[in-house]
């Protein structure tokens, strides 16, 4: 979980970036950091997704099931 932690340490700290963007006919996904979050967004001729996850959310996740799986050694 270390490498996981840093890792969202450096996310936090970062600037606005896109990590990934792809753009086909008819569809368009990209997944950024935005502010404090990781948003994911699709859009295809079906469908659309929006999805954006506080950093802090996701650390907290990662501490919760730090937690639990040190608990149940």
């Amino acid at each position: 979980m270390p490498t996981i932690r840093a890792a969202l340490d450096g996310l936090r700290d970062s600037d606005d970036v896109v990590f990934v963007e792809v753009t086909e006919p008819g569809e368009h996904v990209e997944v950024a950091k935005s502010g404090g979050s990781i948003v994911v967004d699709v859009d295809d001729a079906g469908e659309t997704v929006h999805v954006s996850t506080p950093i802090r959310a996701i650390s907290s996740t990662v501490d919760q099931l730090a937690a639990a799986s040190s608990n149940s050694l």
